[in-house]
């Protein structure tokens, strides 16, 4: 069986041109895009994934960005036979980056949203921390029970619904994949990203409010990019496209017409 085979997807019931290809965060889940799909989907075909050692897809027994993004190459191959769009988000930015370099003919827009392309500091980023301390967590956690209390008391204002998807993607990730240290491989070496045709947009929060990218990171990365344009977004943390899912749809329709 291939590893194609192995990734978990949801697919909407529409049949149009230039499906779009959605690729979450870490310790998520293809529901995470349940509200862009509800918008997005009215007009697009949309498939949404299980990255490896995610939800229902394969477990891997190392991650790094090349063995992330190489069953979901296997999977596009597949599933793609026209030029396709690909959105991605945090981790999800770096695997679609991968996937639009090595796939350049067949991913037609590329969007990024906030991934952690950043040179190597001294502090490693508060996202990294959050989630180191999530595995000292998760270890002991038996039940989803365990896992909805620990995202309760990080994010107490939770709706009962995101609740839900949240306790049950984490709860499932593989807790293998909370070895961060594939980051350090460099993903801003200028042969991956100047290989990407696409166009590309790349879109980022602020850092005070919990996003990753920084200005000038992103600055840097929008040079490296043939055809990349760069969007802040005021006031808005790591998830954009929750924090504002309207706007960022809309944002969405208008660059990939």
């Amino acid at each position: 069986m291939s590893k194609s085979e192995l990734i978990n997807y949801f697919q909407n019931k529409r049949n149009t041109k230039n499906p779009i290809l959605l690729i979450h965060g870490f310790s998520s889940g293809w529901e995470e895009w349940l509200e862009v799909i509800k918008i997005l989907g009215k007009e697009k075909t949309i498939i949404a994934v299980d990255i490896p050692g995610h939800g229902k897809s394969l477990k891997l027994e190392k991650y790094s960005l090349e063995n992330y993004s190489e069953p979901l190459i296997d999977f596009s191959y597949k599933h793609f036979k026209e030029p396709f769009d690909v959105i991605g988000h945090s981790l999800g930015g770096l695997i679609a980056i991968f996937v639009a370099s090595k796939l350049n003919n067949l991913v037609r827009n590329l969007v990024l949203e906030d991934p952690p392309i950043i040179e190597k500091r001294n502090n490693k980023p508060s996202i990294i921390d959050l989630l180191d301390q999530e595995a000292k967590e998760k270890i002991n956690w038996k039940n989803l029970n365990d896992a909805e209390e620990y995202i309760k008391k990080i994010d107490p204002e939770i709706s009962e619904n995101k609740l839900k998807i949240r306790s049950k993607n984490k709860f499932l990730a593989d807790i293998k994949a909370y070895d961060f240290t594939f980051l350090n491989e460099n993903i801003s070496t200028p042969n991956l990203l100047k290989n990407i045709k696409s166009r590309t947009l790349l879109t980022f929060g602020d850092p005070e409010f919990g996003g990753i990218l920084s200005a000038d990171d992103a600055k840097t990365i929008s040079t490296l990019i043939p055809k990349c344009s760069i969007k802040k977004w005021q006031l808005t943390g790591h998830g954009i496209h929750n924090e504002h899912t309207n706007k960022y749809c809309e944002m969405i329709k208008k660059f990939i017409v």
